[in-house]
């Protein structure tokens, strides 16, 4: 007789199970530190945990983790963003995701989440409970040490074949090639600070466009996802401000492997293309992205605001390719009218462990 396999809420205790579960499976070492931070310090709350027991052992895991979003009229949703996705190889086949996705949106619906969203490349099991892929990003890249960056790109898959690291060394030249268009410097003032300002406040709204919503990246969630980060410090902003409030702002971020990722971009209605072009150039020649092998950025073109800044960047010499991980949405509450088009989104979403 095949034993029962239990979909419970986790608790407390449940952690360090929770933790040697995806270090086995992801050969990581996320510790307790790592994942209260990651789980349970959002602004909007702390996540709802889901695990599978077979027998006192954990075979499956799945949260939503609360966060606060803002509309373009300074309205506060909350949604839920879907993570650690995880069901142990020898127990897939028995409907567990779906099972845990059940209790899931039950506890997610008495928190009054409006919407769940996320980010897979694994769409099959979501499409099974409903959810839908509005849009996927494409890999936005300026390499600036073509070898450096050809080693590093091939090491992102133990599965490339002769061709695929081909493409990707030629990928690396051309990039490379195309960086060399790097517009000469602006005479902006410009400030580079490890100290990154919030992008919403009571009197400022980093979202352009009417209609759309986003994250709500206020104090709160720049203390959460940049501030007390403890998988990286090396979190910076350039900006440059004009009378009546921000002018750019450019959140970047430099990892141990020298690889640079601008995580968030803002520029202001005021500023034309010409200059916004030279102030971006500027930003990455005065700034620690200088001196990376490359620089990547999350590329979406699913709404303007988005869509502007793929132009912007490969105005100044990025590329981009279709290349891109699945952005997954289930609505939850009819009421709410979300359409995940209108959804601003850059690496901010991200859970910033890389």
């Amino acid at each position: 007789m095949e034993k029962e396999i239990v979909i419970r809420l986790a608790t407390p205790s449940d952690t360090e199970a929770i933790n040697s579960f995806y270090n086995n499976v992801y050969k990581s070492d996320r510790d307790n530190l790592k994942f209260n931070w990651e789980f349970n310090s959002s602004p909007a709350g702390p996540s709802i945990y889901v695990i599978a027991e077979l027998e006192k052992r954990i075979v499956g895991t799945q949260c939503i983790i609360p966060y606060n979003m803002i509309t373009s009229d300074n309205k506060t949703i909350l949604s839920g963003k879907s993570e650690d996705t995880l069901v142990a190889q020898d127990q897939r086949g028995k409907k567990i995701f779906e099972k845990m996705y059940a209790l899931l949106i039950e506890e997610c619906k008495k928190k009054k989440i409006e919407c769940i969203w996320g980010f897979t490349y694994a769409t099959k099991p979501f499409f099974r409970l409903g959810f839908t892929v509005p849009f996927k990003s494409s890999m936005g890249l300026m390499v600036l040490n073509s070898a450096n960056a050809e080693k590093y790109l091939s090491s992102r898959s133990s599965k490339n074949s002769a061709l695929d690291k081909l493409k990707i060394k030629g990928l690396s030249y051309f990039s490379k090639l195309k960086g060399l268009t790097l517009l000469p410097n602006s005479s902006v003032a410009l400030e580079v600070d490890a100290q990154v300002d919030a992008l919403i406040t009571s009197n400022f709204n980093y979202l352009t466009q009417q209609g759309t919503f986003g994250l709500k990246l206020d104090k709160e969630f720049m203390d959460y996802r940049i501030s007390t980060n403890p998988y990286s410090s090396n979190y910076y902003e350039v900006r440059s401000r004009e009378a009546n409030g921000l002018k750019f702002s450019m959140v970047y971020h430099v990892s141990n492997d020298n690889v640079g990722y601008i995580i968030h971009l803002y520029a202001s209605a005021s500023l034309k293309s010409p200059e916004l072009r030279k102030i971006l150039a500027q930003s990455i020649r005065q700034s620690d992205l200088a001196p990376c092998d490359l620089i990547r950025f999350w590329g979406f073109d699913h709404n303007p605001q988005n869509a502007t800044e793929i132009k912007l960047l490969k105005s100044i010499g990025f590329t981009f390719i279709k290349r891109g991980i699945s952005f997954v949405w289930l609505n939850l509450s009819k009421e709410s009218g979300l359409d995940p088009s209108n959804f601003v989104i850059s690496r901010m979403a991200s859970q910033g462990t890389d």
